[in-house]
């Protein structure tokens, strides 16, 4: 074999390898969408398992929407979740439901926060003595434009209250609109995840589909 029979050979050797890499990644990116897809179907199916349980109850608005946030945090994944509806005068967000140790919207006075971690009671009432403008911040703004939010980086983000603690320091933060006929009724807020991971397009996605 001369030396230009023998670079063509490696050159093909190169080339067939290549190919055959760039083939085998496509099969495991197949896959691993695939498995994305039954997880993601599993998730949606476990929800919707939930809400029918909710809706073959004679149960109050006030338990449905107990039923309807612990689902949607489970489904997604979050350390917690609140349900903020609008008011009878339509201007502002009221927190009506809580999961988990969801941070206030507005952070209260430094030396409130141990009771805020210490005492789910006391945090709950926190969050529902607050309310939050059309407009207003993350929560606000996305009751104003009924477009769903996620907030990949929230120590950028000055819209987020900032929190010492570790239990309600917000790392990865989302929410979406409640939408019934055409109308908004509230918002579906979560933050932190289990997994430690952040809130994906995916969980975006797929929540706001829920809601």
């Amino acid at each position: 074999m001369n030396f230009f029979s023998h670079l063509l050979f490696m050159v093909l050797t190169g080339v067939f390898a290549w190919l055959w890499w760039k083939q085998h990644k496509r099969a495991e990116l197949v896959q691993a969408s695939r498995r994305h897809l039954i997880q993601e179907r599993q998730r949606v199916l476990g929800f919707l398992h939930d809400v029918g349980e909710v809706f073959t109850e004679n149960l109050k608005v006030e338990e449905i929407l107990k039923m309807i946030i612990r689902c949607s945090v489970r489904t997604a994944e979050a350390k917690s979740g609140a349900i903020f509806l609008l008011d009878s005068t339509q201007r502002r967000l009221e927190a009506v439901v809580i999961e988990g140790p969801f941070p206030p919207p507005h952070s209260p006075p430094g030396f409130m926060e141990s009771k805020l971690v210490s005492r789910t009671v006391f945090l709950e009432q926190t969050l529902k003595s607050q309310t939050i403008a059309m407009g207003e911040g993350i929560l606000g703004g996305v009751a104003q434009t009924g477009k769903p939010l996620l907030i990949r980086q929230p120590s950028d983000d000055p819209r987020l209250p900032s929190y010492e603690n570790e239990i309600l320091r917000i790392q990865t933060f989302m929410a979406v609109p409640l939408i019934f006929r055409d109308q908004i009724l509230g918002v579906l807020a979560m933050a932190n995840t289990r997994t430690e991971k952040p809130f994906d397009d995916s969980d975006l996605s797929l929540v706001t589909s829920l809601a």
